[in-house]
């Protein structure tokens, strides 16, 4: 095997589940903003009504309904969720495709538990 193959090689086995990690949040993410699209599709009638919105950037994705936030913040180090201004989980990547939190939890498993944690008062209002 010539030196530049095998440099490849050794480049590619040493990274190999870094770039998965990556992949595992990129997924989530745009699994994420999926959720928060249809919600908001759900709702287009009376989004004004609601003041429901939807803010996006690079880094982070939130959902914002009757004065109540649940936003997600995507780093290197996985995506964090915060309620109301308040960092209340983290999940980490895996080579697997998905993210976890500290007790094994998919993102995407618990998104509907922050939802209720995010908005119930809301929904009870309503």
């Amino acid at each position: 095997m010539s030196f530049r193959a095998d440099f490849i090689n050794k480049i590619n086995e040493r990274y190999a589940d870094d770039a998965a990690k990556r992949r595992s949040i990129e997924s989530d993410w745009g699994k994420i903003r999926g959720y928060f699209t249809m919600f908001m599709e759900d709702i287009s009638d009376v989004i004004d009504f609601a003041l429901a919105s939807v803010e996006e950037n690079e880094q982070e994705l939130a959902l914002l309904v009757e004065g109540h936030e649940l936003s997600f913040r995507k780093s290197d180090a996985g995506i964090r969720v915060k309620i109301d201004g308040d960092y209340v989980d983290h999940f980490t990547p895996t080579t697997e495709g998905h993210c976890v939190n500290f007790r094994g939890n998919k993102l995407l498993d618990d998104i509907d538990r922050y939802m209720a944690l995010t908005f119930a008062d809301v929904r009870d209002k309503l």
